[in-house]
């Protein structure tokens, strides 16, 4: 269960029922929904949704025609450094 609270601005505070459900959430990112990116942040004491702003955007990334040789976890990480930080890639993808 979530508990979905509106701070303005266009932030959104998610509190989850449960530290399992919390997890899920945090390790399946990046969230699409509608074809909007959610961004993820843990919480902050004393957060002001006025003020704050994003450093960071978590976003999928499709390589099309990429040979089969550079399918494999490690590689793709490496290839994909000029991007930024790979948070995980897709184990179906893998597959």
């Amino acid at each position: 269960m979530v508990e979905y609270i509106e701070l303005g601005n266009g932030w959104v505070l998610l509190k989850f029922a449960t530290v399992v459900d919390k997890h899920y959430v945090w390790i399946s990112r990046p969230w699409l929904v509608k074809g909007l990116n959610l961004v993820l942040s843990l919480s902050v004491p004393f957060f002001d949704p006025h003020s704050a702003s994003i450093g960071t955007i978590d976003q999928w990334v499709r390589i099309s025609c990429l040979p089969w040789e550079f399918w494999d976890e490690p590689i793709l990480t490496d290839l994909l450094k000029p991007i930024g930080v790979v948070i995980r890639v897709n184990h179906n993808t893998l597959l």
